[in-house]
């Protein structure tokens, strides 16, 4: 009899365990669902919040990218302007210095152009040499080449 009393009494507590779950999941769903689609709610309000500040901050950078590139490109026009005009001063003045300076460079270039000519027969001796040098390269290898095949 007392066996069936523990018996009866472990099924008791197992129904009772089993009631206690069954009505703490009931509670958590009924009480967390809404929480959970609220937050659900709230997430997609997020995104798409965020993704309409990165639309914005896009078109805001290319539209200040855009100015940049207008500023710059009056920037440089005006640069480009003063320049052209400091430049048309100077060029006259240059003109006069070049002029004089042309006759010393035609003297510099007939001393170059002798200069040249002979550095030219240089080269060509050297490389003549050059390839000489291969050449008994060559020969030397393909010597030692037969003597380490004697060997």
């Amino acid at each position: 009899m007392i066996q069936k009393n523990i018996n009866f009494l472990l099924l008791m507590l197992v129904v009772l365990a089993t009631v206690v779950n069954v009505a703490a999941a009931v509670f958590y769903h009924a009480t967390y669902a809404p929480l959970d689609a609220d937050q659900e709610k709230t997430v997609k309000a997020l995104t798409a919040c965020e993704k309409e500040k990165s639309a914005a901050e896009f078109s805001k950078e290319e539209a200040v990218e855009r100015l940049n590139i207008q500023q710059d490109r009056e920037a440089a026009f005006a640069d480009q302007f003063v320049e052209n005009v400091e430049e048309a001063e100077t060029l006259e003045e240059q003109v006069n210095r070049l002029k004089s300076q042309q006759q010393i460079c035609s003297a510099k270039l007939t001393l170059a152009e002798t200069q040249a000519a002979e550095a030219k027969g240089k080269v060509t001796e050297k490389t003549t040499t050059i390839t000489d040098m291969f050449r008994q390269i060559k020969k030397l290898q393909d010597d030692l080449r037969d003597c380490e095949e004697e060997n």
